[in-house]
């Protein structure tokens, strides 16, 4: 089972961007944002295996209360889990 999370470069990325606009949109936003992104990490570390299978073996974890998909990669034999992204679906933005 996993016991760590990694962030990819461009998850790293995509965190700091996400949170300077919520920061940017009102002081302290962006905090409470981060902190949803460590819940749900959180979240997935307990269970890795049980969120959707998508593209190349990657996983999504989907945000009950922002707009955003968190995209991993779980390999049953490692003992963490890398975040490959943290982003907004196309289609919530159409």
């Amino acid at each position: 089972m996993a016991d760590r999370v990694k962030l990819s470069s461009l998850a790293q990325k995509d965190l700091e961007n996400s949170y300077d606009w919520y920061e940017s949109q009102q002081a302290g936003m962006g905090g409470i944002f981060a902190e949803a992104i460590y819940d749900a990490a959180n979240s997935i570390l307990k269970q890795p295996a049980t969120y959707p299978t998508k593209k190349a073996n990657t996983r999504e974890f989907s945000l009950s209360k922002y707009p955003f998909v968190i995209v991993y990669d779980y390999n049953q034999k490692g003992d963490f889990l890398k975040v490959l992204r943290i982003f907004i679906p196309a289609k919530i933005l159409n």
